[in-house]
């Protein structure tokens, strides 16, 4: 299968939920989406079946995203059905991590070796504010968790933004030279209707590059 280009696609992502356990400002800033009904989504044998479809046109790795996928009851048990369709070498996950740390074991153990935390400050405090919740330990602890299992790669997104993260690239590398993660800044850019994006709050990964190089 290819696109227009003549790409070749072999890559699915599949957002198990609209569901989210954290509040980001920037993502959701009245705090007040409105959610699909249950029955409206994908049930994880509907999953399956797209999944099993697509492997027959060469698919071959699934990324689990939401939402926050980990609301997802069941979400371990998908991850073996995927791995048992034929031609799928890779389910990975993307994930706030506030519930990782709970179901890293069994995400391990299903298959799993490759997750994507979204992590945008290191203050838990700023943490606090960014997302409307008290869960920084939670997400700090998942991520030691994950790489003591063996979990790779591990990587962190971080949406880069003015006035709040700006000042902490430094610390962001230099977590990655004591830990094996591999960290990816994300441009601010405005998401559906709800998303109050000026230009002026974005730090771009230009900006952010130089930094680190002055500094480095």
């Amino acid at each position: 299968m290819r696109d227009r280009h003549g790409r070749k696609i072999e890559y699915l992502r599949v957002s198990l939920t609209d569901r989210c356990n954290l509040a980001c400002t920037y993502c959701n800033p009245d705090r007040n989406f409105s959610l699909l009904p249950h029955e409206e989504l994908l049930t994880l044998e509907e999953i399956g079946l797209v999944v099993r479809a697509f492997s027959r046109l060469g698919l071959k790795k699934v990324r689990l995203t939401g939402g926050e996928p980990l609301l997802r009851k069941g979400i371990v048990d998908l991850v073996a059905r995927l791995y048992a369709i034929k031609g799928i070498e890779e389910v990975c996950l993307t994930t706030n991590g506030v519930l990782l740390g709970d179901h890293a074991d069994a995400l391990f153990r299903a298959g799993v070796r490759h997750v994507n935390i979204s992590l945008d400050t290191l203050n838990p405090e700023q943490f606090k504010e960014v997302t409307g919740r008290d869960e920084f330990h939670r997400v700090i602890s998942a991520i030691h968790k994950v790489i003591e299992l063996g979990f790779s790669p591990v990587k962190v997104n971080t949406v880069l933004l003015k006035g709040v993260n700006a000042d902490e690239l430094h610390s962001f590398v230099e977590m990655t030279i004591t830990h094996p993660i591999e960290w990816r800044f994300i441009e601010f850019m405005p998401i559906g209707t709800h998303c109050r994006w000026t230009e002026g709050d974005v730090f771009t990964t230009d900006e952010a590059k130089e930094r680190i190089e002055a500094h480095f």
